[in-house]
């Protein structure tokens, strides 16, 4: 017998209907039969034949019990003989253990592989599912590569559990933490193995964690070149003649959520908005090239080592303030930037929680 795992098999004892005349007999009583495992480690039996699986194995269900047999003399007298018969059924319990649970970040480029390891027979197929807590969002998914086979790969999509956008303690702490269950999405995956006699499956997770911080950054306009610097005889000292070369060059992005991340289109479309600030938005006024030289300009000395370091000192305190001025306005340029990406798909994880 094979297949029985996780369920209960009966044996039961041979018995005969008729002796040696033709009479018609009682089943012989069983309440004598004696049962016994093998291996009680792969299943156990009980008195009355019940045999249960217990792991992956084989084992032999042996079993004894009172018989008789009825033999015609010659003298047209019947002979009753009692024996006792031994029964011996082999059984394998069929089993499969799963590889150890899988953590990725989503859209790593690292793909979870899990293998399943038949026990008790050849398997004849495998196949993998998986499964999410209930109320979860965001359209989970997993897909297997492949999805018949003994070993998979896994692709990595986070989902929202708790399906909120600014969920509460303790799904998530303020500051949050790439701990926090609300970052981390736990799937069940079940592996099944096929046998001829039946199958058998294990289950384990995969944890899609979703935590980035920063998941992306801009930083603010970088000023390069340097003013035209000149000797003035009529002051006989060295002056600042114009902005030169100076340059207020466009904001430059840093993404950190990988480009397979489903969240990676919606942290670039955040940060660029940023840049908008900048460009065209409520930073525009910072980090001008006439605020700076409104600094520069009534710099003089009257060595030219002497009104480059004053240019250096100026430049260098100019653009602290305007780093603390742009610092003021952090929670506006968060407002506005989650303004436009919040909206994107999906829309949990990364948004601004007051």
């Amino acid at each position: 017998m094979t297949g029985f795992a996780g369920d209960t098999q009966q044996f039961s004892p041979f018995h005969q209907n008729e002796d040696c005349f033709g009479n018609e007999l009682q089943p012989f009583s069983i309440s004598n039969a004696t049962w016994s495992s093998t291996n009680s480690s792969v299943a156990t039996v009980t008195t009355t034949g019940f045999a249960t699986a217990q792991n992956p194995g084989s084992t032999n269900i042996q079993g004894t019990w009172t018989a008789f047999l009825w033999d015609l003399n010659p003298n047209n007298t019947c002979t009753k003989t009692t024996f006792q018969p031994l029964a011996d059924a082999l059984c394998d319990v069929l089993g499969v253990s799963i590889s150890g649970a899988q953590s990725v970040q989503d859209g790593s480029f690292f793909a979870p592989t899990f293998t399943l390891t038949p026990q008790g027979a050849t398997p004849i197929s495998y196949q993998w599912s998986w499964s999410t807590p209930p109320g979860v969002g965001n359209n989970p998914l997993v897909t297997f590569n492949p999805s018949n086979g003994a070993t998979t790969t896994t692709n990595r999509r986070w989902f929202a559990n708790p399906n909120v956008a600014c969920p509460s303690p303790p799904s998530v702490h303020n500051p949050p933490v790439s701990t926090d269950p609300y970052y981390n999405s736990v799937y069940t995956i079940r592996g099944q193995a096929n046998f001829s006699g039946g199958s058998a499956h294990q289950d384990t997770t995969l944890t899609v964690n979703n935590y980035w911080f920063p998941a992306g950054a801009t930083a603010p306009p970088v000023i390069s070149g340097g003013p035209t610097i000149g000797f003035n005889n009529n002051s006989n000292l060295w002056v600042v003649v114009n902005s030169g070369t100076i340059t207020r060059n466009t904001p430059v992005t840093v993404i950190y959520v990988p480009i397979d991340s489903q969240f990676y289109n919606k942290t670039v479309i955040h940060e660029n908005r940023h840049v908008q600030q900048f460009v065209s938005g409520m930073n525009s006024d910072t980090f001008t090239v006439a605020s700076l030289m409104a600094q520069l300009s009534p710099l003089t000395d009257s060595t030219q080592a002497g009104l480059n370091a004053k240019i250096v000192q100026a430049f260098n305190d100019w653009y602290l303030g305007q780093v603390v001025s742009v610092n003021l306005r952090i929670l506006a340029m968060e407002q506005d930037a989650h303004s436009i990406s919040d909206i994107v798909i999906p829309q949990y994880a990364y948004q601004l929680c007051q």
